[in-house]
């Protein structure tokens, strides 16, 4: 996965008004770390596709703690930083208390999965913009991505770890790129460095909205109609 991201490092290089690429270089995580995360946490259980697991070769905690991913552009003779693609480290892994389930009068939130339980795990909380979670609704060891915005409001991102990473890469960690999947959509600037940056990526944030997308198992990705998002099961 790693390898993908490098590859995005070296296509913002080569665009002319894109400054300082950082890449941040993490260790591995180890298989004891792993699973002492999970005797911490537990009854939850990562994904497969997010730790090291021979069912997933490639699985990111194989290749990184976490991923930090920053660039910046000139503008107006002001370095400006632009870009920013963060996962947490397994130690910053942090449950969701179960507030964030509810509305102000204390009920569950009605976009949310409609299981009895829920549980979420702070995946990326690093912006003020709103938080990224692993989101499991009947199973401890499957997990949709959700995005949790700054009204508090839940949407559904991705199907799997492996599904967000590749539209986070798509991306290229634009500013409130996760508002693409919101009903809110994104602001005026956030429109704009999408069109300087990534037009050619996506389409609008309007059909972005419209058309959620998920791996296929094979390495490509496939449009999933929006009516299905909410219906899915975990």
């Amino acid at each position: 996965m790693l390898d993908v991201v490098r590859e995005v490092c070296a296509t913002l290089q080569a665009l002319p008004s894109v400054e300082c690429v950082e890449l941040e270089e993490r260790p591995k995580c180890s298989a004891a770390s792993i699973a002492e995360w999970e005797r911490q946490h537990s009854p939850l259980r990562l994904p497969n596709d997010y730790k090291a697991r021979r069912l997933a070769p490639r699985a990111f905690l194989l290749s990184s703690d976490g991923l930090l991913l920053r660039w910046s552009v000139l503008h107006c003779r002001q370095r400006l930083p632009i870009g920013h693609m963060h996962l947490a480290r397994l130690a910053d892994l942090r449950p969701v208390p179960d507030s964030a389930f509810l509305t102000a009068t204390g009920e569950r939130r009605p976009e949310l999965p409609s299981e009895a339980q829920l549980r979420a795990v702070e995946l990326d909380a690093s912006t003020s913009s709103g938080r990224v979670c692993l989101l499991y609704a009947g199973g401890e060891g499957r997990a949709q991505v959700w995005f949790q915005d700054a009204s508090c409001s839940w949407s559904f991102i991705a199907s799997s770890f492996v599904d967000y990473f590749r539209l986070m890469v798509l991306h290229r960690g634009l500013p409130r790129w996760q508002y693409q999947y919101t009903d809110a959509g994104l602001d005026s600037v956030a429109k704009a460095w999408w069109r300087a940056f990534a037009a050619d990526r996506c389409g609008s944030d309007t059909e972005n909205r419209a058309q959620q997308v998920e791996y296929d198992g094979e390495g490509r990705i496939r449009e999933l109609a929006p009516g299905k998002r909410a219906a899915r099961a975990v």
